[in-house]
């Protein structure tokens, strides 16, 4: 193993129960209708990028509301939502020494996100981490973002490795995906709060220090 990819919401940061709920807020404050609709109805929303979320939003409001107007409604919402957001409190304090291990043995690592490249840099400046990353890829400089494996792909280019040499930390179904189809061995942190289906990675474990000790045996 040369190198570790973790994703950021859900794995580095526990935001992504936080922005699932904001989702199902927005759609159901926009259509009566689904207000019957249980927490699973929605579980296609979690883990797109903006693109994909607000195309999929449209189709839960049958396209009665356009996707730049969904884009603008909603982004508008989640910053204000963000703005108030401790990313510190929310931070997996664990996965520290799993980045101090990994830099003990010249392992890069690297942050692929479907989030912005200026909300991943202010999360891991907010958790005090950045410095230990020698690439960030945002999914806003891709058009197919996850599940396309693009993304990882591009990843593996830019660190100049094979996908044999990689191993991907991530939560959500598409992610997995992406990782799967890039051909690089994937961990899945735990996610049972949410109807996440994380059957595809390779191993799936609770929390970070079960990782660490996956990875140094």
């Amino acid at each position: 193993m040369r190198a570790i990819i973790f994703d950021m919401d859900g794995v580095i940061v526990d935001t992504e129960i936080i922005d699932y709920d904001l989702q199902i807020k927005y759609l159901k404050s926009k259509n009566s209708k689904l207000e019957s609709k249980d927490y699973s109805y929605f579980s296609e929303l979690i883990g797109l990028s903006y693109t994909n979320l607000f195309s999929k939003m449209a189709e839960f409001l049958n396209d009665t509301e356009t996707i730049k107007s969904i884009e603008k409604e909603y982004s508008e919402l989640e910053e204000k939502h963000h703005a108030q957001i401790s990313y510190k409190s929310l931070f997996r304090e664990d996965i520290v020494h799993l980045l101090r291990w990994s830099k003990s043995k010249n392992v890069k690592l690297a942050v692929v996100s479907s989030s912005t490249k200026k909300r991943i840099i202010n999360v891991l400046e907010e958790c005090e981490i950045l410095g230990y990353f020698d690439l960030i890829i945002s999914g806003e400089d891709f058009t197919e973002s996850k599940p396309n494996p693009e993304i990882y792909l591009t990843a593996l280019k830019c660190l100049g490795l094979k996908s044999s040499e990689v191993i991907v930390i991530e939560d959500s179904y598409y992610g997995i995906e992406a990782s799967k189809n890039a051909l690089i061995k994937t961990i899945a942190y735990k996610e049972q709060r949410m109807p996440v289906n994380q059957s595809r990675a390779d191993f799936i474990f609770d929390n970070m220090n079960d990782i660490l000790s996956f990875l140094k045996n």
